[in-house]
């Protein structure tokens, strides 16, 4: 969680406690106290419950002037927020208001008997932040542990360690787990949430797990216990989202390249990756990770061994793969010129001759929504000096050019090179996202986060010279 996403969490909060005057600020201090300490320091903590401190007095004062209603300032601030974070940050700031309203619902007497009204308020913030309706009542029965309320049961999985007799939702049995964990995931952005009943120890990001607390499951982390296996992000997220694809099987075989006069290139690699799994290629400058990426997508030509998808050589049997693989280079290809929507248009219009211009748009405009792009299509791209859009936004276009084709087999040359560590985060997210859905994603990376080094299925780390030194396991 980043500052700006607690600075308009503090400020909703404080608006939020003047509408309710009944709502004790000491606890609406320690519930933002409870959450934010898990995440920032001491100092930190102290500092933002200075900052609620600050806002509740500024909108006390509003409220006793009376000139703007406060509901307008909430909803002109919610608003505010819609254009200025991505969908993730935007749920999660939801799920917080969530929590708030359950943790009221203990104490209806801090209400003053309006039991229902902040219930109602949630819905139109949700509204004004752009969350599908279905998607917020889903939410909602979820936090406050209704699931006889849910309405799409297919987004709810249940973890244990044997089914329970007669039960209409997707079980997940894992041998020797004692309790049971319950996961929604909002598929629109793949965020997953989940609460523990049972008398186990059990740990998240090392972090204790308190039984029936709602927590937030983020890319790349674990759940781990004493007696059971880890249980990870992407593990969960396949349970929801897999779908039925022929398994694909990328091998290496021996393959040898060396540039002229030099013994630099790759030597004697072996790997084979199955479908649905994100490789990282790692090392420092210079060990030939680009170079890999060329002889992996056949760009470049071994002079030794072979590359193949289910047998058929990349270079031998290019028109029976045509179109398997995808390249994201690390330079961008957009026509600076044109907006987000038409560079990603005229590329579809590119790759796809047989589909009418109603149809191209639909696809264009459905990857605009998934990227988070949606909202800056008619944006001019720009140059990365003279800029219309953000680096992630430009980065995330990018990628769109290539995901348009859908590929089955994606390359990525430092796809978070030079980008912000959330705009990192939202770019592996992405290609999590592709690996779920069968795809294979290939891609170097320099200097990853723990959290994008967790959320690797393997890695494949290349030494001087370009000489393999593992793969496997991150």
């Amino acid at each position: 969680m980043n500052k700006i996403l607690v600075e308009y969490i503090i400020r909703l909060f404080s608006i939020i406690a003047n509408i309710y005057a009944t709502i004790p600020q000491a606890n609406v201090k320690d519930f933002i106290s409870s959450f934010l300490k898990k995440e920032f320091s001491h100092e930190n903590v102290r500092e933002f419950v200075l900052r609620f401190e600050e806002n509740y007095e500024k909108y006390k004062k509003i409220k006793a002037e009376n000139k703007t209603p406060l509901k307008e300032i909430l909803i002109e601030l919610t608003r505010e927020v819609n254009d200025k974070l991505p969908q993730w940050e935007r749920f999660v700031i939801l799920i917080r208001l969530l929590l708030f309203n359950k943790f009221l619902l203990r104490y209806p007497f801090y209400l003053g008997g309006k039991k229902g009204r902040l219930s109602e308020l949630l819905k139109e913030i949700s509204i004004e932040l752009n969350i599908d309706h279905k998607e917020f009542d889903n939410c909602k029965s979820f936090v406050e542990e209704k699931l006889y309320n849910l309405k799409y049961k297919e987004n709810l999985l249940l973890l244990c360690e044997k089914q329970p007799f007669n039960i209409d939702i997707n079980i997940f049995e894992k041998e020797d787990f004692k309790g049971q964990l319950f996961f929604l995931i909002v598929k629109s952005i793949n965020l997953i949430m989940f609460y523990y009943k049972g008398n186990d120890t059990i740990y998240f990001n090392n972090q204790l797990i308190f039984p029936e607390n709602i927590y937030i499951l983020p890319e790349g982390a674990s759940i781990r216990g004493d007696n059971i296996e880890p249980i990870y992000y992407n593990e969960i997220l396949r349970k929801f989202l897999s779908e039925e694809t022929k398994p694909i099987t990328f091998r290496a075989k021996d393959l040898e390249f060396s540039f002229k006069n030099s013994n630099n290139g790759i030597h004697d690699l072996n790997i084979t990756i199955e479908s649905g799994q994100l490789i990282g290629i790692i090392g420092r400058s210079g060990v030939g990770k680009s170079t890999l990426l060329s002889l992996l997508n056949g760009t470049m030509i071994p002079q030794k061994g072979s590359v193949t998808i289910n047998g058929y050589d990349i270079t031998k049997d290019k028109h029976k793969l045509e179109g398997l693989i995808g390249y994201i280079p690390q330079d961008d290809l957009l026509v600076e010129e044109l907006s987000v929507f038409k560079n990603l248009y005229l590329n579809a219009k590119l790759c796809f001759g047989d589909i009418n211009d109603v149809e191209i748009e639909q696809k264009v405009n459905r990857l605009l929504k998934d990227l988070d792009l949606f909202n800056v299509r008619y944006l001019k791209v720009g140059t990365p000096l003279n800029k219309y859009i953000s680096g992630g936004q430009r980065k995330r276009l990018n990628i769109a050019l290539e995901l348009i084709r859908e590929p089955y087999i994606l390359f990525a040359d430092e796809p978070t090179s030079g980008l912000s560590s959330s705009d990192s985060e939202d770019i592996m997210r992405l290609f999590s996202e592709q690996t779920i859905k069968g795809r294979i994603v290939v891609m170097n990376i320099h200097q990853p986060s723990s959290d994008a080094f967790k959320s690797f299925d393997k890695i494949l780390m290349l030494d001087r010279e370009g000489y393999p030194v593992y793969f496997g396991n991150p």
